[in-house]
């Protein structure tokens, strides 16, 4: 994978890190090169081809003068950046191999070693330079750089072995609506020709919770470019107030995966069950395909196609299937990580509460440090329900039903060491309906402890 969005940060770490190869200045008599240019000079200009992107242009300019200028520090460092960002990874290994060994202390000149093997496929030396550069007083943004490679080698490294991980997390909270029902006390019913008093049941019940959840996954290559991963988890939520609306789920996941350059394509699908209230609630199934497709360490894109369904064991009016569109792209700069996602929905069934649903959810994260992270997460869903209320229903009859869903969460990571973390969450959803009853407000307040490995 040729990281290119690279090439401009590279091209401007010489100031930055202030570990840079020797001036980029002329020395006091320079020799004269095949285009006619002090070595001053042409230093200088391939500088500012490196800056402009003009990256074909410097690698071409610095071959010219290569019998003249080859075996000075300023030029070669500037012929090896030319030839990694023009794509030739082999020359350029070769050149910053060269400057390593003569200026072993030389941080760039590491970090140039560490991207070429990366580039190259060649995981544990880049791993291994990288991690050195990791233990030296970097600038923060460059570090943050350097961790970001090692997180893509890691990434990268499964396609080349088996790997597993295993996440247990236990938290408490407080849920104002574990019901999912409407705050009113007073419901108007047959067009407000009378008011229903609702009972304490009808409405929101608040409750604090405990929360247990863990998921494991195991990761099988086939070869460099062919992937298979299972996923395994299950969570358990215990309501204090009422047993009554405990929620437990468990779920299976498998995907394929066909590595093709900067793309992937998937194929995999799920199960879910859900128990409420120890009782059997409702399974949904998944399968899925889709495009993955990552131009640079910086963005990555996704495009999915999937069909779904459920089948609920209280009330057969929920049961249906239904196919899904999903476009979602995610963007890396520097501390900060956002992911945006829209999607479309369309019931096929014809029940009563059938419907179409229309969605986008917007992700913002800060990592303030290695240690510590925050996310913003945004989300919003139009269901547009095929029917209207029925003529002898007592809540607005004969009238359409459209409900909007918004929801705001904050959550705040803090890793205690390689494997703890500390976790607190805030979210806070809000259901608007064309129909009294099915409006809700309802937030959540939680913290706990994760264990990764």
């Amino acid at each position: 994978m040729h990281h290119r969005n690279f090439a401009l940060a590279t091209a401007t770490l010489v100031g930055l890190l202030n570990y840079s190869p020797a001036a980029f200045s002329a020395a006091d008599s320079p020799p004269p090169d095949e285009t006619g240019l002090s070595l001053g000079a042409l230093t200088s200009e391939l500088e500012s081809m490196l800056v402009q992107k003009q990256f074909s242009q410097a690698y071409a300019l610095a071959h010219k003068n290569l019998d003249a200028a080859e075996g000075e520090p300023d030029f070669d460092f500037l012929l090896g950046l030319a030839a990694l960002e023009a794509g030739h990874t082999d020359e350029a290994l070769f050149v910053f191999e060269r400057l390593n060994a003569s200026s072993p202390a030389n941080l760039r000149y590491q970090f140039e070693l560490a991207r070429c093997h990366f580039l190259l496929g060649n995981f544990p030396q880049a791993d291994a330079l990288f991690a050195g550069l990791a233990k030296n007083d970097l600038p923060d943004d460059i570090h943050q750089t350097v961790k970001r490679y090692q997180r893509q080698i890691h990434r990268q490294s499964r396609w080349q072995k088996p790997s597993w991980s295993v996440s247990l997390a236990a938290s408490a909270g407080y849920d104002t609506n574990t019901n999912t029902a409407t705050d009113e006390d007073r419901i108007d019913v047959l067009d407000g020709q009378f008011t229903a008093v609702l009972s304490d049941e009808q409405q929101s019940l608040s409750s604090g919770y405990y929360r247990l959840a863990g998921t494991g996954r195991f990761m099988q290559p086939y070869s460099k470019n062919h992937q298979l991963e299972l996923t395994l988890s299950g969570s358990k939520k215990d309501n204090a107030g009422t047993d009554k609306y405990d929620l437990d789920s468990v779920l299976s996941d498998l995907e394929y995966r066909y590595r093709y350059g900067k793309s992937q394509i998937f194929l995999g699908g799920h199960y879910q069950f859900y128990w409420l209230g120890r009782e059997g609630l409702q399974s949904r199934w998944q399968g899925r395909t889709g495009l993955y497709y990552s131009p640079s360490s910086l963005w990555q894109h996704r495009v999915t196609i999937s069909l779904n369904g459920r089948d609920n064991r209280l009330n057969d009016e929920l049961d249906n299937w239904y196919p899904e569109l999903s476009l979602e792209t995610r963007t890396l700069v520097a501390t900060v990580i956002a992911s945006a996602r829209l999607l479309a929905a369309l019931d096929q069934d014809d029940e009563p509460l059938a419907r179409d649903v229309y969605g986008g959810d917007l992700s913002l994260g800060y990592q303030w440090s290695e240690r510590e992270q925050l996310q913003l997460m945004l989300q919003y869903r139009l269901s547009d329900y095929h029917q209207p209320q029925s003529d002898n229903s007592l809540f607005s009859p004969g009238e359409a039903r459209t409900e909007h869903l918004s929801q705001i969460s904050l959550k705040h990571n803090y890793h205690l060491w390689s494997v703890i973390s500390l976790h607190a969450h805030y979210s806070y959803i809000r259901n608007h309906s064309t129909i009294q009853i099915y409006q809700y407000d309802r937030s959540l307040i939680e913290a706990g402890l994760s264990v990764s490995f």
